[in-house]
């Protein structure tokens, strides 16, 4: 009877053990910005021209990209750097929002 417990026993902590691993997110993730603040970092982004590293969708299946956004009527529109990807989305679809660390524009001399 106790080898059955405790066969038992390792079965299930070995099962705990697989399922925190596949459910757990890696450390390096940020963490879901509120609708809220996305919405003024968009409208922020789109006046000031800033370029923006976009992550869309939820864990475990994320999209970043890096590129510029634009209002399109209730929605956003999102073009990457090299026109390969556009993208209409609303505020809370997008996970996370960051200014990508562009280079420094170049001004005409005098």
């Amino acid at each position: 009877m106790e080898n059955k417990q405790s066969v038992f026993t390792t079965f299930k902590s070995h099962m705990t053990h697989q399922m925190q691993q596949w459910f757990t997110l890696p450390e390096s993730l940020p963490a879901k910005m509120p609708t809220s603040q996305v919405s003024i970092f968009l409208q922020q982004s789109s006046e000031r021209h800033y370029q923006v590293t976009l992550t869309f969708d939820a864990p475990p299946t994320l999209l970043t990209a890096t590129g510029f956004v634009t209002p399109h009527g209730a929605q956003w529109l999102f073009t990457s750097d090299e026109r390969r990807l556009y993208r209409l989305f609303t505020a809370n679809q997008v996970y996370s929002l960051q200014r990508a660390a562009s280079a420094p524009r170049l001004q005409e001399a005098d």
